[in-house]
């Protein structure tokens, strides 16, 4: 992402290399859940980008009861 520094030490390639697929699993479980609230809408919606055993995006709203 950046150029190396010449006067430091030098990049652990393989630090990174090692490391890519833990961070990558957790931006992935970080992007695949999200909490949204539609302006002019009273309820809240749960986005799931995949669930276990379905195929696309599932959505959930909640709202009050009542």
């Amino acid at each position: 992402m950046h150029a190396a520094n010449p006067y430091g030490p030098g990049i652990d390639y393989g630090f990174f290399d090692q490391r890519f697929p833990e961070w990558r699993a957790k931006v992935i479980n970080l992007l695949n859940c999200h909490l949204l609230r539609v302006p002019g809408d009273t309820g809240l919606y749960l986005v799931h980008m995949q669930e276990e055993g379905k195929e696309g995006v599932t959505c959930y709203k909640f709202g009050r009861m009542g």
